[in-house]
């Protein structure tokens, strides 16, 4: 079956979920900018106005979009978890989250800084990672020194190439020397080492228990 019949429900079904199901479906398969009123109700079976009874606006639905992207990502603390495990068990989830939603995961960028559905997530992980017997002070600290790498990782590492009217990669074009060292960086090697760097170094000027 496919996703268009997946997502489409009759008028009197339409749920708040079903949109953001099939809100996601579009931005996934077509990208966010083609993500509109418009074309979301074409794609459920409904008229936008029936959207609107279920979602505030299009912030609304951005944030409900991120929500469910961030509800994909594991935080469950195991009895033995050290602050470490856990640590690598998000992370690890959250590039698997933002591999299999690469053209939806820049609205997690857009939205760390004060939406809603991020906020919650971050709250979350924070009294998670103090289950495995750190301060909730120092799990929000650690969330924040990992998020800086994380996040930017998952950044390059999705992005798209920007073409030019040729349909020849913009960055060919220009010979940036600056730009490909950066995508270089995109590695499993830098991922992997960098992700334990930050392991060693927050435990070390954080005084945290030792990882193993």
């Amino acid at each position: 079956m496919s996703t268009e019949k997946r997502t489409r429900r009759r008028r009197g079904e339409t749920t708040r979920e079903a949109i953001v199901t099939a809100a996601l479906d579009i931005v996934d398969d077509e990208g966010l900018d083609k993500l509109t009123m418009k074309r979301l109700a074409d794609k459920i079976g409904c008229g936008t106005m029936t959207i609107y009874s279920h979602v505030l606006g299009r912030d609304d639905l951005e944030n409900a979009i991120v929500a469910r992207l961030l509800a994909e990502i594991d935080s469950h603390i195991e009895s033995d978890d050290t602050w470490a495990d856990a640590t690598r068990r998000a992370v690890t989830s959250y590039r698997e989250m933002a591999r299999r939603h690469p053209r939806a995961f820049p609205l997690i960028i857009s939205a760390s800084s004060g939406g809603q559905a991020t906020a919650a997530h971050i709250a979350h992980m924070a009294v998670a990672l103090s289950a495995t017997g750190i301060s909730i002070d120092k799990a929000y600290t650690l969330i924040g020194i990992g998020d800086a790498f994380v996040t930017g990782y998952l950044l390059s590492e999705t992005q798209e190439p920007v073409l030019t009217e040729s349909g020849v990669p913009a960055a060919t074009v220009a010979q940036s020397t600056a730009i490909q060292r950066m995508r270089d960086l995109v590695s499993e090697a830098v991922w992997t080492g960098g992700l334990e760097a930050i392991i060693i170094g927050v435990q070390q000027t954080m005084e945290l228990p030792p990882a193993r």
